[in-house]
């Protein structure tokens, strides 16, 4: 049989966690789909040896292409796909070091690089649309911009506003985005993690690390 492992997928049926189909094709006996733990198992038999036949799994966006030669002896194949997307595992504005994001009881909302490229976002207000609870309150100019979070006024200079963790008392001027490689809103009280600022939330923006050979880019529209 031919077996292949989807991972980050849910079967949803009217009941249970299994389908079955029989002799779908002449040379596959049954092709059965098993949800296991946060992932699919698919698997493919053939009637007196591997199918022939070319099976070709999608979900997601995502293609699995099983091709086996008729000769072949019976074996087990292990399909491993990786989905390509917006989703951020780490953060460390709500405990100070870097935490996968399910493990944080604190309502914290990453936009990474990914969202700021395809965006083309160039200003913190841009980014900042991505985050629910958050809006600006104040016109946008070349000096500052001023943002609300779950009600509460978020400044800079009480203490809302951090650069890699660490107070930034410019940050409402801080508005361009050139050399930012995401931005974390941490909401809520638990904010006064960082000792000052208001209830609402704290705005953290997270700066580009060096690399070890220059980089240079250009986009042009």
């Amino acid at each position: 049989s031919l077996i292949a492992e989807i991972p980050n997928a849910t079967l949803a049926l009217p009941q249970g966690q299994t389908f079955v189909a029989d002799s779908p094709t002449a040379d596959i006996a049954t092709v059965q789909v098993e949800q296991r733990l946060g992932n699919l198992r698919v698997s493919v038999a053939g009637k007196d040896a591997l199918p022939q036949t070319e099976v070709t799994l999608k979900t997601g966006g995502l293609a699995y292409s099983l091709n086996p030669e008729a000769d072949e002896p019976d074996e087990e194949i292990v399909v491993t796909g990786q989905r390509e997307g917006y989703r951020v595992p780490n953060a460390s504005t709500a405990t100070k070091t870097d935490t996968p994001i399910r493990d944080i009881p604190q309502s914290i909302q990453v936009v990474p690089q990914e969202v700021l490229r395809d965006q083309n976002v160039t200003r913190l207000e841009e980014a900042l649309k991505n985050v629910p609870g958050v809006t600006r309150i104040s016109p946008s100019t070349l000096r500052s911009s001023t943002f609300n979070i779950r009600g509460f006024t978020a400044t800079a200079p009480s203490g809302n506003f951090l650069r890699n963790g660490l107070r930034d008392i410019l940050g409402q001027e801080s508005l361009e985005l050139s050399n930012i490689e995401r931005v974390e809103v941490l909401k809520g009280p638990a904010s006064v993690l960082y000792g000052t600022g208001t209830p609402g939330g704290t705005i953290n923006l997270v700066t580009k690390q060096p690399l070890r050979e220059p980089f240079y880019a250009i986009d042009a529209t």
